[in-house]
């Protein structure tokens, strides 16, 4: 059998390669301290409205979906 899909062939599906696994762990280095800007700029009273709503959305997002 020459070309074409083979069956079973290659990672399968939802399996993660290297590089994502790489990133993946980068990110959660840095997560709390994202956290910790996010939750500053929400409760700066002197930051832009927008950058403070922007803030709180991202929060709420990752914390209830």
């Amino acid at each position: 059998m020459h070309g074409g899909k083979r069956n079973n062939a290659g990672r399968k599906q939802g399996s993660i390669n290297k590089v994502k696994l790489e990133l993946r762990e980068a990110a959660r280095e840095h997560s709390q301290a994202a956290l910790e800007t996010l939750v500053g700029i929400m409760n700066d009273g002197e930051a832009p409205h927008a950058a403070r709503i922007s803030a709180a959305n991202s929060l709420l997002d990752r914390g209830h979906g």
